[in-house]
């Protein structure tokens, strides 16, 4: 069976896509991906070079990763990755490399220009990856858009 990927930065949209993923697709092997992105980047021959730092606290972060996914049920391994293409590109990567059959990452439920100019990791991974790609908003988002929604709507039917 094909492993998933998760990325994972620590962030709240990280962790529920760790428990989106635990809670509908527990029989499958999962890898936790955290990436780093070395900025400027130095590098050495083809490796990135990275401070002892920021290492330590990239395979913290995947550890941590991976034992929230153990701990919801998956069959999760952590896995690092340095370098200093951005962190989609290093999950795109690993799935590939791993075959995966599907990437699940967090969305921080931001729209208009916020995403294109931050580089959304899950908006670059929905268009680039060769993948399916799961983006799973964390709780605060869906509240935000569901009160967005209903102020749409009041307007609305306030006009007609």
């Amino acid at each position: 069976m094909n492993p998933i990927v998760i990325g994972y930065d620590g962030s709240p949209g990280a962790k529920a896509a760790i428990a989106f993923a635990a809670e509908h697709l527990a029989r499958r092997p999962a890898v936790v991906v955290t990436a780093y992105e070395a900025w400027p980047p130095a590098v050495r021959g083809d490796a990135a070079v990275v401070d002892d730092d920021a290492r330590a606290a990239t395979e913290q972060a995947a550890e941590e990763g991976a034992a929230l996914a153990r701990a919801a049920g998956l069959d999760a391994a952590a896995r690092t990755v340095y370098g200093s293409r951005k962190p989609w590109q290093s999950i795109i990567d690993v799935a590939d490399e791993l075959d995966a059959g599907l990437i699940v990452v967090g969305s921080h439920g931001f729209n208009g220009l916020r995403p294109l100019v931050l580089g959304s990791v899950s908006h670059q991974l929905g268009h680039h990856a060769h993948q399916p790609v799961l983006a799973v908003p964390t709780a605060e988002a869906v509240a935000a858009r569901k009160r967005q929604k209903a102020v749409g709507n009041a307007t609305e039917h306030a006009v007609h």
